[in-house]
């Protein structure tokens, strides 16, 4: 059978992006600006529309129900990809798709889903295919400037080194648990999935990945920014080996597995739950930042000489 060209569209919810990526001359990705359960089916009909495969009612009503809480979303294209059908290009390229676009949770704190790809070539021969999202209810989005500056870098390190494309699907995983003990168990198991190529015990390799990547003294200074006391001697790469090697024998974080482990200087940070999610969250987010070479010393405005601030 002989292959065509297809220009495909990914159409991702629950992640937010303020403007348009893009990756090289094939490959971009797109804000779907519009808004809420409402807007995203408008910008879905849009697009199957486009491509000759109209909604019906009936999907359209079972859309409604289906994504009334979902947030926003984004459009990933690949041009030029060639296939027997349109199916085998979607099935082609959809881990291409998964892995770039679970790059963005670090930006947004969100997991993204995928909802559908689409197939066009210039033969009329298009066709969509539907996926359903485990979970569709948005919490959180957010931009933060320097993390999204470092997607580039993100995005090509996740197509080219394995176990870097594992920490952000155990990102991505982590921030998709309703429970607290579950995102911290995902948390802890990113970070000895991390230094696992370093030697010694966990803290040993721990110890060696914070310093040689430059993220294990400012572990600690986004622990102050969060309000939380890490006491003197102690750190946050201390806590995390505490909290990894007491959930790797109980399965599960509570004060009389710390004190199992000499862990009981963690338990008031635990009793903040939020506060101590929150750390853990940052933490890995900013480590895996550093392992693309952004941190808070390269990425910092440096000012030499006099300045004047006015205010208009």
């Amino acid at each position: 059978m002989k292959k065509t060209t297809y220009n495909l569209g990914f159409i991702f919810t629950r992640i937010f992006l303020q403007k348009k990526i893009v990756l090289d001359e094939n490959k971009s990705i797109t804000p779907i600006t519009n808004t809420g359960s409402n807007g995203l089916i408008s910008d879905i009909k849009t697009k199957l529309n486009e491509i000759g495969y109209p909604l019906s009612q009936n999907d359209y009503i079972n859309f409604l129900q289906n994504f009334s809480n979902t947030g926003q979303t984004v459009l990933f294209e690949i041009k030029s990809q060639e296939a027997d059908d349109f199916g085998n290009a979607i099935d082609n390229c959809e881990e291409e798709a998964r892995k770039i676009i679970n790059t963005l949770s670090i930006l947004s704190l969100n997991p993204p889903q995928l909802i559908l790809g689409y197939g066009i070539n210039n033969q009329g021969q298009n066709g969509v295919k539907f996926f359903i999202p485990k979970d569709r209810i948005i919490k959180h989005a957010t931009n933060i400037p320097g993390y999204f500056d470092a997607v580039p870098d993100l995005i090509e390190k996740s197509m080219t080194d394995p176990k870097f494309a594992l920490l952000l699907s155990l990102f991505k995983t982590s921030i998709e648990q309703t429970n607290w003990i579950n995102k911290a168990l995902y948390l802890l198991i990113l970070f000895e999935e991390a230094s696992d190529n370093e030697s010694g015990n966990l803290a040993q390799r721990l110890l060696s990945h914070s310093n040689i990547n430059g993220y294990f003294g400012d572990l600690n200074v986004i622990a102050v920014e969060l309000g939380i006391k890490i006491p003197e001697g102690k750190s946050v790469i201390d806590m995390i080996v505490k909290l990894r090697n007491s959930t790797a024998h109980n399965g599960t974080i509570t004060p009389d597995t710390l004190r199992e482990y000499k862990g009981e200087w963690i338990i008031p940070i635990i009793e903040q739950k939020d506060a101590f999610i929150n750390l853990l969250i940052e933490s890995a987010r900013y480590m895996i930042l550093t392992l693309v070479g952004h941190d808070r010393d390269s990425q910092s405005i440096k000012i030499s000489g006099p300045i004047e601030l006015k205010y208009d």
